[in-house]
């Protein structure tokens, strides 16, 4: 699977930052040369990314949106959508994920009455995008699945509202991403946090150490707040949220991502407890996890030119070298914050044995991952 920089368009050699009308909608351009394909306009198309993403925060606000859509369509019904209890009980991440997939199906469906949409229109939609079924698709596989679910999500809330008998879908099919199995080593990691601090991505370089050090998923690390990085009666910890849950969740550091992390902070401003922990390069903090994959990618360039391992697979290294050094599926399950049946009040101290004992396991299968890829 292609693991690319959004919107990023290569013809002829020559790259374009290229979001369409969903980049017109911001008052940016709907396609933007770069020059060349490679490094220079690959960084090119991160720093337009960065544009959309602040003209997004800062269009927040429904009255600020711009597009009208007549009575009766589906654009209609997905502003409608937006203001009811479904929509504001949604997780922020789920609201993301319609919001970067409503673009792709405005621009097909977005003035069709939903009384016209048929299953053969839906058809059509799956076999045009989905490289499962296109070889010649303009999507990668991630971002077709994305904007597929939400499309048959709106479908379906069609029916649940009322509004249609049965949901159009069809019988194409959309298959889910393949699992990932991209791994890297102790030495991979250390490689691509030392590239971040020559490209001067001290925030990202952090961040690393931390996805590393902490085993913890990306969104856990560009959201965590400065107030998540404290020192306790056991020394210093990291203390995350389970976005779902709600549950506080502590993880033991080890040394070196002590030493890392305190130098990061060393030459940073002071920060409020609330802010984000992690910055870009312009002391700016991360506001989705498009730029911040977007920052990833160009450090990974850097230190591994055409490798498509991910951010994410930082976190499912970490635990297999916790498995290869022996430590249990109860450990690693309560250090990687799975779901916990104990008291509130001893939660928290099993939680920090755990992950104490799963960083002795980790050293253990560190070497053994190590002879493996020698």
């Amino acid at each position: 699977m292609a693991d690319r920089i959004r919107y990023y368009v290569v013809k002829r050699g020559h790259a374009f930052w290229a979001p369409g009308k969903f980049g017109a909608s911001y008052g940016l351009p709907k396609s933007q040369p770069l020059g060349v394909d490679g490094p220079e306009a690959r960084a090119a198309a991160v720093i337009w990314n960065g544009r959309l993403d602040e003209a997004r925060e800062a269009a927040r606000l429904p009255a600020k949106r711009v597009r009208m859509h007549p009575p009766g369509s589906l654009g209609h019904f997905y502003e409608a959508f937006r203001g009811k209890t479904a929509w504001k009980l949604m997780a922020a991440r789920t609201r993301e994920d319609y919001e970067r997939a409503w673009p792709e199906i405005d621009r097909r469906f977005g003035a069709v009455l939903v009384t016209r949409i048929s299953a053969d229109d839906s058809e059509r939609f799956h076999a045009e995008i989905h490289p499962a079924h296109n070889e010649a698709s303009a999507y990668s596989w991630n971002e077709a699945h994305r904007i597929l679910k939400i499309w048959r999500a709106l479908l379906s809330a069609l029916v649940s509202y009322e509004i249609r008998a049965t949901a159009p879908i069809g019988r194409v099919s959309n298959p889910a991403p393949k699992g990932r199995d991209g791994l890297w080593t102790h030495d991979d990691v250390m490689t691509l946090a030392w590239a971040a601090v020559l490209m001067d991505h001290k925030g990202m370089a952090a961040a690393i150490r931390l996805a590393w050090g902490a085993m913890l998923a990306p969104v856990d690390v560009w959201t965590l707040p400065r107030s998540g990085w404290r020192t306790g009666a056991s020394g210093t910890q990291l203390a995350t949220q389970r976005e779902k849950t709600g549950k506080r969740v502590l993880h033991a550091v080890g040394a070196d991502t002590l030493a890392v992390v305190d130098a990061y902070l060393d030459a940073m401003p002071a920060m409020l407890p609330e802010t984000k922990l992690i910055r870009r390069y312009n002391g700016a903090p991360y506001r989705s996890k498009d730029t911040f994959g977007d920052d990833f990618r160009l450090v990974r360039a850097a230190a591994f030119p055409g490798d498509a391992r991910q951010f994410l697979d930082l976190r499912r290294s970490a635990l297999t070298e916790a498995r290869l050094g022996g430590a249990t599926k109860d450990d690693i399950g309560l250090a990687a914050a799975n779901s916990v049946d104990r008291s509130a009040k001893l939660e928290e101290t099993y939680l920090l044995g755990a992950s104490e004992r799963v960083l002795d396991a980790r050293a253990i299968g560190r070497a053994k991952m190590a002879g493996v890829n020698g």
